[in-house]
C-alpha cells in the first residue's frame, strides 16, 4: 500500500489533540471533608478500574477517527503487481487490431477510428522518458521513447486487408514487454474481438509481469454482404466461346439483403445482376463472359458498397488462349472408328457445339515430328512412344508444365509400358503414376465387371460432374476389362473401382501433371463414353491439366511463392505488384522444384511473376483476395473470454480510472472513510452510555460516579456488620 497524496498524512498529527485535551483538562474530584473517612477507603477498586478503562476506550476511538480521516485524505492505494510503487518509467505496448473487419462503418464513423482514438488516449497519458509501441499486422515490435512522433504515426494508420488473429500480436507484445526494462509495464489490446480472431485462450496470462487492459471497439451493425467465392465453371478459357464463371454471395447479417453484383474483365463492366440473399445464407450467380483477346485477364465480381467494403470484391486471374490445342496420339484405326474417337468428340464435337478445343491427331510414329510445346495437353490413347528421343521429349514437356493423359489399352505390353513411363534413368522418377500390373476382367462374365465407387467430388476433374445442381453419378458406368496399376509413392488415386484398385491416378512431374485412366475409353471395354458424365469428365481433365498452378490464387497474408521445375529454372525471378513496385527473389531448390519466395501478400489485387526461360520471357498472374471469413461479424465478450484479472473498458470514459488503478493501485480511501465513520459512531454511542449510566452500575461522570460509589458503600457496610 502507498499514498497518492502523502502530504495529507500530516493530518495524522491531529491524533494528539484529544490526548492533550485528556491530559490537560482531566476532571479532578472536589475535596469534601467527611466525618467518617473510613467509607471512602471501602470503595471497591473494581469501580475505579472500570472508570479508567472507559476513559481510555473513548480516547482511543477519538484518536482512531482522526487517524483514519487523515489516511483517507492521503489517498491510500493497494497495488499487487505490474510494477514498483512510484514507478519512474512506464513501458506500454498497444496491440491495435487492423484486420479488415475494423473497417466496418456506422453513423458514428469507422470502427477503426474509435480504435485509433483509444490508442491515442493511452499514449497521451505517458510522461517524458516512458516507452511505447503500437503493434499492428504491419508494424514491427519496437519500443519508442518519442511518444509525440508515435502519436503522429498512429493518426495515419488505416485498417489493412488482412484477416489476422490476436494471438501472434499478443505474443509479440508480451515478449517485447518482458525485454523492456521499466518499473511499470502495461499491455493494451484494442480490437473488435471478433470471434474468429480471439484465439488467445491458451496464452498463459497468469505468468505475466505486466498489467493488461482490454478495450473493445465495435459497431452495433451486423449486416454485411460478402462475395466469398469466384470460380470458373468452364474448364478453360478461349476467345472462341463464352467463359462461364460463378460468384457466391453470402449474407452475414440477420435480415434479407440485396445488392447489385457487377462482373468486370480488366475493370471493364461486362454484366450485372441484382442479388437477394437470405439471412445467414448464400446465393450463387453465374455469368457467361466473352473474352475477346488472348492473354492474362483479371475477372472480378463486385457488390455495391455496404458497411464493410473490403469483402465486396473478388478477383480471378485467367489465361485466355486463342484456342486450346490438344494432341491425341492413338494407334492407326483398324475400323471405321479410331480408338480415340469418343475422346476426340467429347473434347470437340464439331459443328455448332464449339468448345474452344482444337484436336490434332497423330500415330505414335508421328510424335517425333510434333512440336510438343504447341499443345496444352497430350492424350496417349492406347499408344506408346516408339523411341527414346520421344520418351525424353514427352518427359521434358511435362516437366516444363505440360499435361499428359495416359489411356492404356488392354493390348499394351506391360514391359514396353514400363520402359516408356517407368522410373529407370530419370532423376525425377517415373512419368507414369503407377506400375502396370496386368489386365483384369472378362467381357463375357458380368460378375467380373467393375464400376467407379469412390471419387473426390471436389477435385477439379470431377467438380463439373453435375446437371444443374444434381451431381452426375459415375458409378453407373461398367468396365468390362481394365488395367490394374500399383500406384507409385508420389501418386494418388482420385477415383477407385469397386475392388479398391485405382480407376484414375494423378501424379505431379516437375511443374506438370500426369493423369492415368486405368481403362481404354472405347465401348468395347466400357460404356463410360456413352454416359452423360463422359463429356464433363474429359473437359474436367483437360481443364485441370491446362490450368496447373496458374489459376491458383492467394489470400492476403499468405505467402506468395512461384514454383518451377528445377531443370531449366532461372537463378532469379521477379514479382510485379505494380509497374514501379518490383521484387526479385533467388531460387531455393527443394527436391525437384525451384521455389521463389516473395513474402506475404499485403493487399488484394493481382501480382505478376516474370522469369527468363531458356528461350523466352515467361509470365504468370495470380489473384490476391481478402479472407471472406473476416467478414463474419460475430464477437466475443472479452470480460468473459479473458481472465478476470484483466481490466476491460466498457467505454473510453473509464480509461482514467483504470489507469489510476493499474499505475497506482486500487484506492482504499472509501474503506478508510467507512472505518472512520464507524469509529466516530462507536465513540458517540459509548460516550453517551458511560455518561448517563448503563447496566452493571459502571456508568456516569467521574465525579458523580465517585459519590455514587461512596453512598453505595456507606449504605451497605453497616448492614453487613449488624448482621454479624
Amino acid at each position: 500500500m502507498h499514498f497518492l497524496h502523502p502530504a495529507f498524512l500530516i493530518g495524522a498529527a491531529a491524533v494528539s489533540v484529544p490526548i492533550i485535551i485528556h491530559l490537560v483538562f482531566k476532571m479532578k474530584a472536589r475535596v469534601v471533608p467527611f466525618p467518617s473517612i473510613r467509607f471512602l477507603r471501602q470503595i471497591e477498586r473494581q469501580v475505579a478500574r472500570r472508570q479508567k478503562l472507559q476513559q481510555w476506550l473513548i480516547l482511543a476511538l477519538r484518536c482512531l477517527t482522526l487517524l483514519l480521516l487523515a489516511l483517507a485524505l492521503a489517498g491510500p492505494v493497494y497495488k499487487p503487481s505490474g510494477g514498483a510503487y512510484g514507478a519512474s518509467s512506464t513501458a506500454v505496448v498497444i496491440v491495435l487490431d487492423d484486420s479488415y473487419s475494423m473497417a466496418l462503418s456506422d453513423p458514428e464513423g469507422p470502427v477503426f477510428a474509435k480504435a485509433r482514438a483509444a490508442a491515442l488516449a493511452v499514449l497521451r497519458t505517458l510522461k517524458p522518458g516512458d516507452a511505447a509501441c503500437v503493434l499492428t499486422s504491419s508494424r514491427p515490435p519496437v519500443m519508442s521513447r518519442d511518444v509525440g512522433s508515435l502519436e503522429e504515426e498512429v493518426r495515419k494508420l488505416e485498417p489493412s486487408a488482412g484477416a489476422g488473429t490476436l494471438r501472434p500480436l499478443a505474443g509479440a507484445a508480451m515478449k517485447l514487454l518482458r525485454e523492456t526494462p521499466a518499473a511499470q509495464r502495461e499491455l493494451y489490446i484494442v480490437s473488435d474481438f471478433q470471434e474468429r480472431a480471439a484465439d488467445v485462450a491458451d496464452i498463459n496470462w497468469f505468468a505475466r509481469d505486466f498489467s493488461a487492459v482490454l478495450i473493445p471497439v465495435r459497431s452495433t451493425r451486423r449486416d454485411n454482404l460478402s462475395v466469398e467465392g469466384l470460380e470458373p465453371v468452364s474448364p478453360f478459357a478461349t476467345t472462341s466461346v463464352p467463359w462461364r464463371v460463378r460468384a457466391t454471395v453470402a449474407n452475414r447479417g440477420p435480415d434479407v439483403a440485396g445488392k447489385n453484383l457487377t462482373f468486370r474483365v480488366d475493370d471493364r463492366p461486362v454484366g450485372s445482376q441484382m442479388v437477394q440473399v437470405p439471412p445467414g445464407g448464400t446465393s450463387v450467380v453465374s455469368a457467361d463472359l466473352r473474352l475477346e483477346q488472348a492473354g492474362w485477364k483479371t475477372v472480378s465480381a463486385e457488390l455495391e458498397d455496404d458497411a464493410l467494403r473490403p469483402d465486396n470484391r473478388r478477383l480471378l486471374a485467367v489465361e485466355v488462349r486463342a484456342k486450346l490445342s490438344v494432341l491425341v496420339c492413338r494407334p492407326e484405326a483398324a475400323g471405321p472408328l479410331s480408338r480415340s474417337f469418343y475422346v476426340e468428340k467429347a473434347l470437340n464435337p464439331g459443328g455448332s457445339a464449339a468448345t474452344g478445343v482444337e484436336i490434332v491427331t497423330c500415330e505414335p510414329s508421328g510424335l517425333a515430328e510434333r512440336e510438343l510445346d504447341d499443345f496444352a495437353a497430350i492424350f496417349l490413347v492406347e499408344a506408346l512412344p516408339l523411341d527414346e528421343s520421344v520418351h525424353a521429349a514427352i518427359r521434358s514437356y511435362v516437366a516444363a508444365g505440360g499435361g499428359l493423359v495416359i489411356v492404356p489399352g488392354v493390348s499394351l505390353d506391360p514391359e514396353e509400358f514400363q520402359r516408356a513411363f517407368g522410373p529407370e534413368g530419370d532423376e525425377r522418377g517415373p512419368l507414369s503414376p503407377g506400375k502396370f500390373a496386368g489386365v483384369e476382367g472378362d467381357e463375357r462374365r458380368p460378375e467380373t465387371y467393375q464400376a467407379i465407387r469412390e471419387f473426390d467430388p471436389h477435385h477439379p476433374v470431377f467438380v463439373r460432374l453435375r446437371r444443374g445442381s444434381t451431381p452426375i453419378d459415375l458409378g453407373t458406368a461398367a468396365f468390362y476389362r481394365w488395367c490394374r496399376f500399383e500406384p507409385y509413392e508420389s501418386a494418388r488415386a482420385i477415383a477407385k473401382f469397386r475392388s479398391g484398385d485405382p480407376a484414375i491416378l494423378e501424379k505431379p512431374y516437375g511443374a506438370g501433371r500426369v493423369l492415368l485412366v486405368a481403362s481404354a475409353l472405347h465401348p468395347d471395354v466400357t460404356n463410360l463414353p456413352l454416359k452423360v458424365g463422359f463429356l464433363p469428365l474429359l473437359h474436367g481433365i483437360v481443364g485441370h491439366l491446362t490450368a496447373g498452378p496458374r489459376s491458383e490464387g492467394v489470400l492476403v497474408g499468405e505467402e506468395v511463392r512461384l514454383r518451377l521445375p528445377k531443370s531449366g529454372a532461372p537463378a532469379a525471378a521477379k514479382l510485379y505488384r505494380s509497374p514501379t513496385d518490383v521484387t526479385e527473389a533467388r531460387a531455393a531448390v527443394r527436391g525437384g522444384t525451384a521455389e521463389f519466395d516473395f513474402g506475404p501478400a499485403a493487399a488484394p489485387g493481382t501480382l505478376t511473376f516474370e522469369w527468363l526461360a531458356p528461350e523466352t520471357l515467361e509470365s504468370r498472374v495470380v489473384a490476391v483476395n481478402v479472407d471472406p471469413a473476416e467478414g463474419v461479424l460475430r464477437y466475443v465478450d472479452p470480460a468473459k473470454s479473458f481472465p478476470p484479472e484483466m481490466h476491460t473498458l466498457r467505454s473510453l470514459d473509464d480509461l482514467p480510472s483504470v489507469l489510476t488503478r493499474i499505475r497506482h493501485g486500487r484506492s482504499l480511501a472509501i474503506f478508510f472513510l467507512i472505518a472512520a465513520l464507524v469509529a466516530a459512531l462507536a465513540e458517540a454511542l459509548l460516550a453517551n452510555r458511560f455518561a448517563f449510566g448503563g447496566s452493571g452500575g459502571g456508568g456516569g461522570a467521574p465525579g458523580v460516579a465517585t459519590l455514587a460509589g461512596i453512598e453505595a458503600a456507606g449504605s451497605q457496610r453497616p448492614a453487613a456488620r449488624s448482621g454479624s
